[in-house]
């Protein structure tokens, strides 16, 4: 299976705790852990080098708000955990 450049596989990364921030925590998206939310995150323009924000943790713990360039996303915690930030 062909890998590509944004994504790394088994390795310890800051993105993974993103969602245990309560504040915001700003920073560059460098890779994803995961090829198969990689896919869906660069679906919806969250792709290596955008600028990526967390606003805050939904209620009940169901998704995160971030910002990414100029746009407002939801994603779950899945999601959030395999992006990899500068």
């Amino acid at each position: 299976m062909a890998q590509s450049s944004f994504f790394i596989e088994n390795q310890a990364t800051v993105g993974e705790q993103l969602v245990e921030y309560q504040t915001t925590r700003t920073g560059t998206v460098d890779h994803f852990t995961n090829e198969q939310y990689a896919g869906k995150l660069i679906a919806i323009g969250i792709v290596p080098g955008s600028r990526l924000e967390v606003i805050r943790k939904a209620p009940f713990g169901g998704s995160w708000y971030v910002r990414v360039d100029r746009q407002c996303i939801a994603l779950r915690k899945q999601e959030l955990a395999c992006i990899v930030m500068k």
